[in-house]
């Protein structure tokens, strides 16, 4: 994997952790609650389900990106994005268009 990739693969991570941050409460009113609407729930029964997704989402990345992606399986990465996001009620198209812009931007 070239060091775009994996760059852009870091910065997704730190939009995870946001996201997961986000989902407990923190910033309800900000910027990013406009852009990312489906994580600013306020129904406290669903948080610890929410977290415990975006947290399965992003624990492997996390987990490669500090072997700096030795063995790291892009297709397989994504698919557990969809199932876990779905599992979270989330869209991962969000993630899918942000890693793209991610990638762009250092092009």
């Amino acid at each position: 994997m070239d060091e775009r990739r994996k760059a852009a693969y870091r910065h997704l991570l730190y939009y995870g952790l946001i996201s997961i941050r986000s989902s407990t409460g923190w910033a309800m009113e900000s910027k990013m609650q406009a852009s990312l609407p489906w994580l600013f729930h306020r129904d406290p029964s669903q948080t610890a389900h929410r977290v415990f997704w975006l947290a399965d989402a992003f624990h492997n990345l996390a987990k490669y990106s500090a072997l700096d992606f030795e063995g790291f399986d892009e297709q397989k990465f994504w698919n557990h994005m969809v199932q876990s996001m779905g599992e979270a009620g989330v869209d991962v198209n969000w993630y899918r268009e942000t890693f793209q812009n991610l990638l762009r931007q250092d092009e």
